[in-house]
């Protein structure tokens, strides 16, 4: 990389003021030459450039990256704010390890310590800066919690402020120790995965930089193109977000170095390991529209290759036909190695699947967890929202769009436990998939709101960004019904793509697409721990005869005859009276349907608004109410207690039955095994 000289351009500093001036809107600022917009409105505000090699002896990478930076705000900036990751297990008194109440042992070996460090900054020429060094203001910082030991954050300023839509294009040297693996990142033996593992520039808003030291959770970048060269040892087969660019290039030395490119991405990671069998084919998921697979397997896996494929190909081809068209050329799946903690992830089309010990028939591993990491490709690859403040955006949204590719491709999901890694699949109990999140749901639903920061959910954040998001998307889909949900999913994700959005710009899509005021719904759900709870209350029914006694006095009754006269023997009851009242317990309010059944096999579906705590419906007819449903059809999937739901005048008994006795022959036939091999 050549560098242009060290000169200052008074006149193009001025040209560059004046032409900023004349920018209104960030997304038609001056793009960077040679960055070409395949996506109409796609303008890069992080584009990398870099140049890295692995060390594996000494488990570290070394080299720079060239950013270029558009301050794509409306007001100027002088500072420059960066993640470093590895930093956050540089010592135990980081946040990350704080925050988990992890601490490094007495004995903790110094060459297992990971850290980033930055050996050289300095901004390069362009039309509004002249090349200067600003390695000396490097500084890091803690606006999260003030910790003096947390390093995961740092500023560099820049010489003079950058204008709203300017440019700045520095140069960053940097070397890392790669960690043994924790967090998804990091080594074990020959095997390398690296993610969130450069200096990374945060997010500067009209409000200021929205970066956050590092804590347990997920990310937040801007778009860009990185063009990246990774340096290895030849023996290792790699793969990386991103087009591998030409032939790669074989040295001397036992290294080569392979190039990969892609736009529209806000992050990079890569991996390398001599052990991957890899396999390539090009998939058309869409007439017309076609990507290029890639599949790198652990040896041990070699029969789940097929699994592997053809999950990320149902990923590939339901998201695309219900959201819109996947826009990479790649989409790399990667089957990590054994124990080493890199499983279940994603980056730009770049992700990790991850398989049991004893992969079985019948059981969805490797299958879903390759369809949810695919499924990131979306939210929260191509629809960017912040993870780190509203985790539900891409986890709560694609857990549920996994769920639906599942049991549209797969069909119905059965029970499974696993006994000593072994996994049991139970035929005979079928668990619709939507309602998989509901065990997780349920036990912090009335924890802590939505609406708190995703980081500072210590101890809600799975069944809130996960479970409590999924739950939500199917009772929408419910309550709407499919077609106009999918219009909802396919308008946000068409409108947001290459943005980023927040929740208040999903809730408008949807009352949009809709034409229905949810509001209120939106509030229960997102600002408040409420729970929706609709239950049978109570049922009666009351046999209807004709009147016995007298309207005469007794004083009038005939002579000799009496003052009333009972019912004739045989006489019929000319009917029942019934009276069915539905409960409401939970505080979340939506409309829910209530389905009541009569002694003939004649339903009705009440229709209840469920804003008043209970709700009587009366009934006179010749058949009693023999059953009763609130929510027959399952729309409100939030609905925490589904065994309230339902009331029948005769318990069924055969069903728990059969499942007691199947367990116990589990049961049986485990402490036959332990007692036949001790």
């Amino acid at each position: 990389m050549t560098y242009p000289p060290r000169v200052s351009p008074p006149l193009l500093l001025a040209a560059g003021a004046l032409l900023s001036s004349l920018i209104i809107s960030p997304v038609t600022a001056q793009i960077p030459s040679g960055v070409a917009i395949p996506e109409p409105g796609f303008a890069p505000v992080a584009s990398y450039e870099m140049d890295v090699s692995l060390n594996r002896e000494d488990h570290m990478v070394s080299g720079y990256e060239i950013l270029t930076f558009r301050n794509a705000t409306r007001r100027p900036v002088s500072e420059l704010w960066f993640h470093a990751y590895y930093n956050a297990w540089k010592t135990d008194g980081s946040t990350w390890l704080s925050f988990r109440g992890r601490s490094f042992p007495a004995d903790y070996p110094e060459e297992r310590l990971a850290w980033l460090q930055v050996t050289g900054a300095e901004v390069l020429s362009n039309m509004f800066f002249s090349r200067e060094d600003i390695l000396e203001t490097f500084a890091y910082i803690q606006p999260d919690d003030g910790n003096p030991w947390d390093q995961t954050l740092f500023k560099l300023e820049l010489p003079r402020p950058l204008p709203a839509g300017g440019e700045v294009r520095l140069r960053i040297d940097f070397t890392i120790k790669v960690p043994r693996t924790i967090s998804r990142t990091g080594y074990i033996d020959d095997y390398y995965f690296l993610a969130q593992w450069f200096p990374k520039i945060g997010v500067l808003t009209n409000r200021g930089w929205e970066a956050h030291q590092y804590f347990p959770v997920e990310y937040f970048a801007d778009y860009g193109t990185y063009d990246v060269k990774l340096t290895v040892p030849s023996d290792c087969i790699v793969g990386a977000t991103g087009e591998l660019v030409g032939h790669p290039e074989v040295h001397e030395d036992g290294t080569t170095t392979h190039r990969f490119r892609q736009e529209m991405v806000h992050d990079f990671a890569w991996t390398a390991w001599p052990k991957y069998l890899a396999f390539t084919e090009d998939y058309e998921f869409l007439p017309g529209h076609t990507t290029e697979v890639t599949l790198l397997l652990c040896p041990e896996h070699k029969k789940l290759k097929e699994r592997y494929l053809q999950a990320t190909k149902h990923g590939i081809h339901y998201y695309s036909e219900w959201f819109g068209p996947y826009p990479y050329t790649t989409a790399t799946i990667v089957d990590p190695a054994y124990n080493s903690g890199a499983g279940g992830m994603e980056y730009p089309t770049f992700f990790t699947g991850g398989a049991p010990l004893f992969p079985a028939k019948g059981v969805l591993r490797p299958e879903g967890v390759t369809i949810h990491e695919f499924g990131h490709q979306y939210w929260y690859g191509i629809v960017g929202n912040n993870e780190t403040v509203e985790a539900w955006l891409d986890e709560g949204f694609n857990s549920y769009s996994e769920s639906r590719v599942q049991d549209v491709a797969y069909g119905p999901n059965h029970a499974m436990m696993t006994f000593f890694r072994l996994p049991i699949v139970f035929d005979d109990v079928e668990i619709p998939f939507k309602w998989q999140a509901t065990p997780g749901y349920r036990g912090i639903a009335k924890v802590v709101p939505l609406d708190v920061p995703s980081y500072l959910k210590r101890y809600a954040y799975g069944g809130n960004a996960y479970n409590k998001g999924e739950l939500f998307h199917w009772t929408l889909e419910g309550f709407l019904g499919w077609e106009t949900y999918q219009q909802v999913l396919s308008t946000y994700y068409d409108r947001w793509k290459f943005r980023h959005p927040a929740t208040e710009d999903f809730f408008k899509v949807v009352s949009e697409v809709s034409g229905m005021n949810l509001t209120s719904f939106f509030n229960q759900f997102y600002h408040s721990a409420d729970v929706m709870d609709y239950a049978v209350f109570t049922v009666s029914n009351i046999r209807q005869r004709s009147p016995r006694g007298s309207l005469q006095r007794p004083d009038y009754a005939p002579e000799g005859g009496p003052a009333w006269a009972p019912a004739s023997p045989g006489q019929e009851p000319e009917g029942w009276k019934s009276e069915v009242t539905v409960h409401r317990l939970g505080e979340m309010v939506l409309p829910v349907e209530v389905l009541v059944e009569f002694g003939d096999g004649e339903q009705v579906i009440e229709r209840w608004d469920g804003r008043n705590r209970l709700m009587t419906f009366s009934y006179e007819g010749t058949e009693e109410v023999v059953k009763v449903v609130v929510d027959p059809e399952a729309k409100l999937v939030l609905d925490v207690n589904r065994t309230n739901n339902s009331w029948i005048r005769k318990a069924d008994h055969r069903g728990a039955r059969k499942l007691v006795l199947r367990w116990l022959f589990w049961v049986q036939s485990v402490l036959e095994f332990f007692a036949f091999i001790s």
